[in-house]
């Protein structure tokens, strides 16, 4: 009798466990790649063909290019929808954060960086959901393909959720979650021609425990860029595995506008350049609806300053939906 009991007593916990998994009040759309890499963000999205210092979370092969090794944090500047210039500017003095940390060198590299951060804040619906992403990568060259480099993110997702419902009643949840994805690429370079493929999050999963488990939204990303120094230009495109998502293309050039060279007399100019971005991205280059994106990096023999804007208009002083990035890097040698 009593181990009836017992089983009896095991088969209701299971079920009532069953039961209770819901699902989140997380459209999938909320769980696409997040980009955090301000380089890429100026050019036009495109530097999956290309090498670039914040490179591990947009190709981890380019980075074995890479003749440095680098300490990088990334900001972000909160700039709601349907903002005005004016407002914007006191956003990024009150509304900017963390969202990107990572150690870069030619062998690969790690990073964390804030993958998905929502809010809602109806009258009888409210939550709080975040994910973070720590990544390790490693790199390697190909010992068959002459320029061919390849490389692998092992990725861990972290997050948390606090819902509150008041339609029915007072219902508050507090979860977390944890999950894991791969990310793997290749980049082949040819003189000063550069091509480059990734897929993104294969296998990615996240586990709740309250909540129905999410499958983390594959991508794939392609590109080819050409890189003479002195002016870079690159084109891409990238279809998230999802079928309300459609595919985007992006096109951006980068341009060094100034050089000093690292034996240059003056102290404060002593190996200081700059470089500017642009480029636009959207389902049709050639049409109104797009995004288009600048950039800006300031850097000597120690310090590199990156600066990325993408913004849905070209007026400034009209409403816009706008990303606003930055990142500081630190060579290691």
């Amino acid at each position: 009798m009593f181990k009836k009991c017992k089983y009896i007593f095991f088969i209701v916990i299971m079920l009532s466990n069953i039961s209770y998994a819901k699902e989140l009040p997380i459209d999938k759309e909320n769980y696409l790649f997040r980009n955090v890499s301000v380089e890429d963000i100026g050019m036009g999205y495109t530097s999956i063909a290309n090498k670039i210092l914040d490179g591990l979370t947009v190709n981890p092969a380019s980075v074995y290019f890479l003749k440095n090794s680098y300490f990088t944090i990334g900001y972000s500047y909160a700039a709601p929808k349907n903002i005005y210039y004016y407002q914007s500017v006191n956003d990024i003095i009150t509304k900017s954060d963390i969202n990107y940390i990572s150690l870069t060198s030619d062998k690969g590299g790690m990073y964390w960086k804030k993958y998905s951060d929502e809010k809602e804040l109806s009258l009888k619906h409210k939550y709080n959901f975040n994910i973070n992403e720590i990544g390790l990568s490693i790199t390697q060259k190909s010992t068959t393909t002459k320029g061919l480099s390849s490389g692998l993110t092992l990725k861990i997702y972290e997050g948390g959720i606090l819902e509150g419902r008041t339609d029915n009643g007072i219902d508050l949840t507090v979860d977390k979650g944890l999950g894991y994805g791969i990310d793997l690429g290749f980049l082949l370079k040819r003189n000063f021609v550069y091509a480059g493929v990734v897929w993104e999050n294969i296998l990615g999963k996240i586990y709740w425990k309250k909540y129905d488990d999410v499958l983390v939204n594959g991508r794939i990303r392609g590109g080819i860029g050409v890189n003479f120094g002195f002016v870079k230009y690159g084109l891409s495109f990238d279809k998230v595995l999802l079928d309300t998502v459609s595919i985007k293309y992006g096109q951006g050039i980068e341009m060094l506008v100034l050089n000093f060279p690292k034996e240059y007399s003056n102290f404060m100019l002593k190996g200081l350049t700059a470089k500017f971005r642009a480029g636009n991205y959207g389902e049709n280059l050639f049409t109104n609806s797009k995004i288009n994106t600048y950039g800006l990096e300031i850097g000597n023999n120690k310090y590199i300053l990156n600066f990325g804007v993408a913004s849905e208009k070209i007026n400034p002083f009209e409403d816009q939906n706008m990303i606003l990035k930055s990142s500081i890097s630190y060579k290691l040698k």
